[in-house]
């Protein structure tokens, strides 16, 4: 892992592991979730496969499923549509 990124998940720890951590503005939260969801985005549309997302040490199932849930509410897609989306990537030339 390089430098960068080792110093931005130890910052992110820290504020993890801090009582105020809840009270970080839900703005910077979000613009670093971006970041990171652009930061896979480009790596699977470079690699034209799909890259693993997450390493789960540390994630609990919860967790991960909040996150994806309220992706979805914001980007106002249904689950039907979701679905599709999850057939069609494990076919043969669909997205990665």
């Amino acid at each position: 892992m390089n430098a960068a990124m080792a110093e931005i998940i130890a910052a992110i720890d820290r504020e993890i592991a801090a009582p105020e951590a809840a009270s970080l503005p839900d703005a910077e939260v979000a613009r670093l979730t971006n970041a990171i969801v652009r930061l896979h985005a480009a790596k699977v549309e470079r690699r034209e496969a799909r890259a693993p997302l997450l390493d789960l040490e540390g994630l609990t199932t919860s967790a991960v499923l909040d996150a994806a849930c309220e992706m979805i509410r914001q980007v106002n897609v249904n689950m039907f549509d979701v679905a599709m989306w999850f057939a069609h990537s494990e076919l043969p030339g669909g997205p990665p």
